[in-house]
């Protein structure tokens, strides 16, 4: 499935080009976490005939209809770059006989059924990470695997290597020696495949000037309208 997606669609066609393609959760352009980015990590680049051959190699056969299998996707409806994303997704996949079957949900269905139930093929959403790699570790360490856990390790991945090098990672002061371990990991996952990354976004806000009060942080432009006010009344 990593071989037949195209993310260089999915960047021009989703995020305009304000982003670049990830292949890891280290964004190699953040100047925090870069230091961690494993450039040896394998890459799967779109190679539809790749996917294809591996598919076929897995026994997924197509049917009469051309496809292999369908498999549910999950995503909440308040995200629009995850439903024009899976528009790009549904065609891509086709091509080498998968059928995804989209499935946006509201409000507080999304975590029901992905965080709680654990009732899911696929999942997509937008985890940031923030300025330091050790979140990573909320996704995907083991002790993390608990329905109802948000944010939490709802692909049930478990690999005590992994584990070790973030509880290790997590307490380690010197940075270089964070930064290796870090990119041991991101190596690690990227041979795994418990999760496909997408994009890293960059993400524009544009606000009028007789507003006060907005404030900005790393995860958004604007975490409360509570404190925002008008200087015009309007």
């Amino acid at each position: 499935m990593a071989y037949a997606t195209d993310k260089k669609e999915i960047l021009q066609k989703v995020f305009y080009g304000q982003g670049i393609i990830a292949e890891s959760f280290i964004n190699p352009e953040n100047p925090f976490t870069r230091l961690a980015f494993n450039p040896d990590s394998p890459i799967y680049g779109y190679n539809p005939a790749k996917a294809n051959a591996l598919l076929d190699e897995a026994g997924f056969d197509r049917k009469l209809d051309g496809m292999r299998f369908s498999i549910r996707q999950y995503t909440s409806t308040s995200d629009v770059a995850a439903g024009k994303t899976n528009e790009l997704l549904r065609e891509q996949w086709r091509k080498v006989g998968i059928d995804l079957k989209v499935m946006p949900l509201e409000g507080t269905v999304y975590p029901e059924l992905v965080y709680k139930k654990l009732d899911f093929d696929l999942a997509m959403g937008f985890w940031p990470f923030g300025p330091d790699p050790s979140l990573i570790g909320l996704h995907i360490h083991g002790r993390q695997i608990l329905p109802g856990l948000i944010p939490g390790n709802i692909m049930g991945y478990r690999n005590e290597n992994v584990d070790d090098l973030l509880d290790k990672a997590a307490v380690t002061q010197d940075v270089k020696e964070r930064a290796k371990m870090y990119g041991e990991i991101s190596s690690i996952i990227a041979e795994d495949v418990p999760t496909m990354w997408f994009i890293f976004d960059k993400s524009v806000s544009v606000y009028h000037d007789r507003f006060v009060g907005i404030s900005t942080t790393a995860f958004r432009a604007i975490e409360s309208y509570g404190e925002i006010w008008s200087k015009t009344g309007k």
